[in-house]
């Protein structure tokens, strides 16, 4: 019996996700603020975490993991070697729906001179389900702690005997670059750009999404020179101009590099109705390693990710050589249907970096 309810929630889990194929997947409204801690956690440049079998006689470690600036080190207490993985894989949604719902805030209080707010849900990351407790920062807005009791302990992959793990950040970054041998980069985000970093994270954190690459010529006309899409693992591109497309490791994102923040002196220029929704814009300024541009930056009100991104790069050659475009202005138009991020079928693997971040 137990047997057939497993295969029965596997095939319900699978049917879910088919109907769902090629269908928008949206956040749970009532997990507006846990998803907003989740993003802003995930997007922390130099953090640690420390993972707990919850026990009747008290918890105990099992695991900890710390993430750098692109990489997530994870290590389990018996390993002497570190698991990696690339840091962007993390987001409030995936092909089944959204990882938190159901959001509940239970309670709130101090701790160490800090305000949190406690959240009771439901937690889900195929195949694995739990109800979960989530600790937020007032102050700082990311996660601070999180409880999962599995819904089916037997089954629960985690390295626990209990079912239940407790994950216990720590966001002091002198005391994780100490603890794991690691630099630390004093560089700070830019205040006036806070809306515009968390649209950015929600962006990159989707797991199937698309782009359209234009070159913007002077008097405002646009013609599309490539595409891009981006499923969990891989970013595929191809120039208008050549039938396949071109495979690559989805590279990882950041907020901030060795130059600065990525984007500076932002300005809110308004609210607007576009396509059925609102639509806020920015204006400012965008730079990776060294390259600089002014920008604008449209946001989507309801889901808080990008619509589209106009570059007006301060040495046009840049992107006239690299992207192939005439006056050094390119525009990303993104697509977050989830059938547009699907894998083509003509690729050919490559080892080098492709960003248009």
């Amino acid at each position: 019996m137990r047997i057939f309810a497993i295969a029965l929630g596997m095939l319900m889990a699978f049917m879910a996700a088919a109907s769902a194929f090629g269908q928008e997947i949206k956040e749970d409204p009532s997990c507006a603020e846990v998803n907003y801690a989740y993003v802003v956690t995930r997007s922390t440049e130099l953090y640690g975490a420390k993972f707990y079998d919850v026990l009747p006689d008290g918890p105990r470690q099992f695991a900890e993991m710390y993430v750098d600036w692109h990489t997530a080190f994870y290590k389990t207490m018996d390993a002497s070697t570190w698991d990696q993985t690339d840091r962007s894989g993390w987001s409030p949604l995936d092909r089944f729906g959204p990882k938190f719902r159901s959001c509940v805030l239970a309670d709130e209080n101090g701790e160490q001179g800090n305000e949190i707010r406690h959240f009771t849900a439901t937690w889900h990351q195929f195949p694995y389900s739990a109800y979960a407790d989530i600790w937020i920062s007032v102050r700082d807005k990311w996660i601070v702690r999180v409880e999962r009791r599995s819904m089916h302990p037997s089954e629960f992959k985690f390295g626990t005997t209990s079912g239940t793990v407790l994950e216990v950040f720590d966001y002091d970054r002198a005391r994780v670059a100490a603890a794991y041998g690691l630099g630390t980069t004093p560089i700070s985000e830019d205040p006036s750009c806070a809306e515009v970093n968390y649209a950015y994270a929600a962006t990159r954190s989707s797991r199937l999404y698309s782009e359209k690459l234009y070159d913007v010529r002077k008097d405002g006309a646009g013609k599309q020179y490539a595409e891009m899409r981006i499923d969990r693992d891989t970013l595929y591109y191809r120039p208008l101009k050549r039938p396949d497309w071109d495979r690559f490791p989805r590279a990882n994102w950041s907020l901030k590099d060795a130059f600065g923040p990525k984007f500076q002196s932002c300005k809110f220029e308004g609210e607007h109705k576009e396509g059925g929704g609102k639509v806020r814009r920015y204006s400012g300024k965008w730079q990776d390693n060294g390259v600089e541009a002014d920008m604008n930056v449209w946001i989507s009100s309801r889901d808080k990710r990008f619509i589209r991104v106009e570059r007006r790069f301060k040495n046009p050659e840049y992107p006239n050589k690299k992207f192939g475009t005439t006056e050094g202005t390119t525009l990303e138009v993104f697509d977050f249907k989830p059938a547009t991020g699907i894998a083509p079928k003509q690729t050919s693997a490559s080892d080098r970096k492709v960003s248009n971040d």
